[in-house]
């Protein structure tokens, strides 16, 4: 489960790094960590402490648990829509396309 866990975080802090244009080396900076800790981690070799995810959650204005939940095959499409409509798409406004979809498909799931 850890080693899973890993993998989980890994790829939500590259998606989240790579969503807010920025290099590994910038984040690196900004949450006083090494370049290399943050490979590790979006290689899923290593899993950040709790201090770390909340500097990250706090830095990308993001609940801690979009940093440590598998996003669903839904959510990811709903990133391209919203790298299609505009490319200035920032992570409030993918945030409620998030939660709009979330709201309409829980009406379909009740049928």
């Amino acid at each position: 489960m850890t080693d899973n866990l890993k993998i989980i975080i890994g790829k939500n802090i590259k998606k989240y790094r790579e969503l807010n244009n920025e290099t590994s080396s910038e984040l690196a900076e900004t949450i006083h960590s090494s370049q290399s800790t943050i490979s590790d981690w979006e290689n899923g070799k290593k899993m950040p402490r709790a201090g770390s995810i909340e500097k990250l959650s706090q830095h990308w204005k993001i609940p801690k648990t979009k940093l440590l939940n598998e996003e669903s095959p839904v959510n990811e499409n709903i990133e391209t829509i919203a790298a299609h409509l505009n490319d200035d798409v920032t992570p409030e406004q993918l945030e409620k396309i998030t939660e709009y979809i979330d709201f309409i498909t829980k009406d379909n799931k009740k049928d």
